[in-house]
């Protein structure tokens, strides 16, 4: 697996240091150099490219922007830690790689990628995506689509030479911190994937979904419209199971004024409907009406604009009524991120009331059966 790191920051200068081990760094024309503990290189963009910069002892580069620069370590158990000392995103960032490290630069900046093993990987992204306390048959079945969705996704980000980055567009990826139940969960999944019909099934997850899922074909495109990624109830005796989590039922207040700015539209808007799809587009959309006519925009493109330009969490997920209040909209919802597929805390809840990992994966991907890969 090739995971793109600090891909969000958009990196134009890093410092690299390492823990546990020195590096070997072979350049493009075959040089090498030894990145020891305690140094610290900086790698920045240089003239079309990249170069590296060894204080005291010259420089690589500048190299082209199709050019790699491999770090490999010496010895077990180490990491390349990763600064972020100028990008795109004007905020601090620090990344670690814990496979080989992969220098380059491309279109958005500096290209560093964590090259790893399917379960070194996995180990960077379950501590990001769940709560090491939930109980150990919620953290089975999100072991198990975390698995699924890096083998049917892989190739995600195949145009830079990766298959995924490190942010949510993909699976959250980070440092590798350990907890004994996540190592564990993943110990006894090992090799356990998702499959429909035999072969791998497309998965998505949440973290909420308010007490309903949402239909992928209906969401996002109409090659997703399949059987198991249906919106499926996830209530028992009309109880929710994610009723714990913070975002079940939220609110959110926005101007008339800011949505017109963040939709691009230059007019007023002075009502928003949500429209399902029909048999020729299953997409949803949300109609903006205006003193001088109407727009319409897919329901997803709608949220994330929101949630891009406020924040995550700012309109917790697709799934949501909209009231007028003079030149404001309040928006009411319920659960937290794109509502398809698994939801976190109803896995929470569906294992804490006694289900197992399979019924659970059975409850939110219908007709689908646990298999393995070797």
């Amino acid at each position: 697996m090739r995971v793109i790191l600090l891909y969000r920051h958009r990196p134009g200068r890093v410092e690299l240091s390492t823990i546990n081990s020195s590096f070997v760094c072979t350049t493009p024309d075959g040089q090498t150099s030894l990145l020891r503990q305690g140094e610290r290189w900086i790698v920045e963009l240089a003239d079309g490219g990249w170069r590296i910069l060894r204080p005291g002892t010259g420089s690589f580069g500048p190299k082209g922007a199709g050019d790699y620069a491999r770090f490999t370590a010496q010895g077990p158990w180490g990491k390349i830690i990763i600064k972020c000392l100028e990008g795109q995103s004007g905020e601090p960032a620090v990344a670690v790689s814990r496979g080989d490290l992969l220098l380059s630069s491309g279109a958005r900046g500096l290209l560093l990628m964590d090259e790893i093993g399917l379960e070194a990987y996995l180990s960077g992204v379950l501590p990001e995506e769940i709560s090491a306390r939930f109980p150990e048959e919620a953290l089975r079945v999100q072991c198990i689509v975390s698995r699924t969705f890096a083998l049917s996704e892989r190739g995600r980000h195949g145009k830079e030479g990766a298959d995924f980055c490190d942010n949510s567009h993909c699976q959250v990826y980070g440092a590798g911190d350990r907890y004994p139940s996540l190592d564990g969960a993943l110990q006894a999944t090992r090799g356990q994937v998702l499959t429909y019909k035999g072969a791998l099934a497309r998965v998505f997850y949440h973290s909420s979904c308010g007490g309903h899922t949402l239909s992928a074909g209906a969401l996002w495109r109409t090659d997703l419209d399949l059987p198991y990624l249906k919106g499926v109830s996830d209530q028992e005796r009309g109880k929710p199971f994610c009723r714990e989590a913070s975002n079940s039922r939220w609110t959110r207040v926005i101007s008339s004024d800011e949505l017109s700015s963040l939709m691009g539209w230059n007019e007023e808007i002075q009502d928003i409907q949500v429209v399902k799809g029909d048999r020729r587009d299953r997409r949803s959309v949300v109609v903006l009406a205006g003193n001088r006519g109407s727009r319409r925009i897919p329901l997803y493109e709608f949220w994330t604009r929101i949630v891009d330009a406020l924040g995550w969490g700012s309109l917790g997920s697709p799934w949501f009524q909209v009231t007028r209040q003079g030149r404001r909209f309040c928006f009411s919802g319920r659960g937290l991120g794109h509502g398809v597929g698994l939801c976190q805390w109803g896995a929470r809840g569906m294992a804490k009331a006694g289900y197992g990992a399979e019924k659970i994966l059975e409850h939110y991907f219908p007709e689908t059966r646990v298999g393995r890969v070797k």
